[in-house]
């Protein structure tokens, strides 16, 4: 990369010219601690400069002082600002912490929803990869013994690792509606075909009402179905302990009759909407019991994508299923907007393997920009959705 251009804290508040430039300010002290955005401002004698949180959030000290800081100059809002893009560009050095002295609290806060003592924090953090694609392309990880208070949700856009990736973090701890997540500054995978933790055995009334277990993954065995889904996708199980909720940010499976018992249930535990849900990782991680296993049949399962990332004009990206009676499949590629860029397929398929090419234009043809996609699949109860990058 460029050397970054040191410049003044008047220079980059007033000129156009470090606009998207990597810059350096030199020898500055926190002159205005952060607003409710995020947004705190340093000044080396010459006038004051915003520091924005747009990349890498970090709450410094009244009157802190920095040898330098790098970043990208921005400009919203009438103002120029300079984005640190991670804690060296800071200057600083973010501690290890633990993911249990990031969950662990008996503060239940003034909502209830048991806040991070490091809420607004930069920590930096280890762990297994547990759970991919919730809610297309974000993660979980666990400490590597698992356990209680020992999960975290990763809010990350650009990085979702496979399961079983041992990932370094460095980011901010934040509160998300009371859903405790960390959004990620950098993730480096250090190594792959790690053990995931044990799921930790709970009962449906401990998952429903337990914030220890939030970005856990569990384990509810002997439950009945006791609510069918929603327009959203949720249903509800009770091992006669207490009913909890089924949730699909991950894994969409229409589930058996009210009344049916199923063996188990494996997933990640998320909060949304005042109330804590189980994501199944995939059709593995429910296991019907001997006497109902003939009412549930997945009728496919989505293999995933190679190569992704994919350069169109070198390769198409294949898209891999297989089916397990004749179904009608959908496949459907959209923008991280949620808008619907092209359709794949949309027929019968036989019984078996088959794979569906994608060169990365949309529905006119015209090439799409670099960038996450997301390519859904439906076919009769299976539901699922994945990330394929674009790279031009």
């Amino acid at each position: 990369m460029p050397d970054p251009v040191s410049v003044t804290t008047a220079d980059l508040a007033s000129n156009e010219a470090y606009e998207g430039v990597l810059t350096r300010i030199n020898n500055v002290t926190v002159s205005q601690l952060p607003d409710s955005y995020g947004q705190w401002y340093v000044n080396d004698g010459s006038g004051e400069c915003q520091i924005d949180d747009a990349i890498f959030a970090y709450t410094p000290e009244e009157g802190q002082t920095f040898d330098s800081i790098t970043g990208i100059v921005d400009y919203s809002y009438g103002e120029y600002g300079l984005n640190p893009r991670n804690s060296d560009d800071l200057g600083i050095e973010v501690p290890f912490t633990p993911i249990y002295d990031i969950q662990y609290t008996t503060d239940s806060g003034s909502e209830g929803t048991y806040p991070s003592p490091l809420e607004g924090q930069a920590v930096r953090i280890t762990g297994i990869v547990t759970a991919n694609g919730y809610s297309g392309e974000k993660f979980f990880i666990s400490d590597p013994n698992g356990g209680s208070w020992n999960g975290i949700y990763v809010f990350e856009y650009s990085t979702n690792p496979n399961i079983g990736d041992e990932v370094d973090i460095t980011g901010t701890i934040s509160e998300y509606y009371g859903f405790t997540e960390i959004g990620s500054a950098s993730v480096s995978v250090l190594s792959s075909g790690n053990l995931v933790p044990e799921p930790v055995l709970v009962t449906t009334g401990e998952l429903a009402s337990n914030e220890a277990y939030e970005s856990v993954l569990v384990r509810i065995n002997n439950v009945t179905v006791t609510q069918e889904p929603d327009e959203n996708g949720q249903w509800y199980v009770d091992d006669g302990s207490g009913a909890c909720q089924i949730d699909d940010q991950i894994f969409s499976f229409t589930p058996p009759a009210v009344g049916t018992t199923i063996g188990s249930i494996v997933g990640i535990v998320d909060y949304s909407h005042g109330e804590y849900g189980l994501n199944p990782r995939g059709e593995d991680d429910i296991e019907m019991t001997s006497a109902d296993k003939n009412e549930v049949s997945f009728s496919a399962r989505l293999n995933g994508c190679f190569p992704n990332p994919f350069v169109p004009t070198n390769s198409p990206a294949n898209i891999s299923f297989s089916v397990r009676k004749n179904t009608f499949v959908t496949i459907e590629i959209y923008n991280l907007k949620g808008q619907k860029v092209k359709t794949l397929t949309n027929r019968d398929f036989n019984v078996g393997s088959h794979t569906i090419s994608w060169n990365g234009t949309n529905e006119n043809d015209v090439s799409v920009t670099s960038g996450v996609y997301l390519y859904k699949m439906n076919a009769d109860d299976f539901t699922t959705t994945q990330k394929i990058v674009v790279i031009k």
